[in-house]
């Protein structure tokens, strides 16, 4: 039987309780086997530059997943593929890589609205159909449904929370809160 695999991609600048919540979604309510989340290397869009060091943020996604156990696991492909790559070449490794598995990509609602940003995007939706996460004031054009909203947390306002000394930020899980202690991420004047 050929397995199927949602991969989620994302900044996760850091992982936050929502994007746990999106997973645990597509575990119990979609039909995937495993969920696969990619940290981005090099966003295609911009350079991101409140980006901590992607081994710091694959750490964070792993320890946010943890409890998934072998139904989630954390890729670094995006970090072993040259440049600035885009999505659907992303998907191109993957499927060379991984021939007998079934791809699906788990995007947010709000990502319609600059499809035509993204390199080749009604081709990755037929090739990896798409799991769409609702999100506020954002409605999806058919065929595609999207799932309740998710709560509305955002990374940029975690790290800015961070960044002003906050310590407590109950929209982080605990393992990686700890772990943005320990490592001194966020903090002002460090990366």
């Amino acid at each position: 039987m050929t397995p199927t695999v949602a991969l989620y991609g994302g900044s996760f600048n850091p992982p936050h309780v929502a994007h746990v919540m999106a997973t645990r979604h597509v575990l119990t309510e979609e039909q995937v086997d495993q969920v696969w989340w990619m940290p981005v290397h090099q966003h295609a869009f911009d350079d991101k530059q409140g980006n901590v060091a992607f081994h710091h943020r694959v750490a964070m996604c792993e320890l946010a997943t943890a409890d998934f156990g072998e139904r989630v696991r954390v890729s670094t492909i995006e970090a072993e593929l040259p440049g600035r790559n885009r999505t659907i070449d992303t998907l191109d490794a993957l499927e060379e890589r991984h021939p007998d598995t079934r791809f699906r990509l788990v995007i947010g609602a709000d990502v319609f609205r600059e499809s035509h940003l993204w390199k080749s995007f009604d081709e990755l939706g037929r090739r990896a159909p798409f799991i769409v996460l609702g999100r506020a004031g954002h409605s999806v054009p058919p065929p595609w449904t999207a799932c309740p909203d998710l709560p509305d947390i955002r990374s940029s306002h975690i790290r800015q929370r961070l960044e002003q000394g906050e310590t407590a930020i109950e929209e982080i899980p605990p393992t990686v809160g700890q772990y943005i202690h320990t490592h001194h991420l966020y903090a002002e004047g460090t990366s």
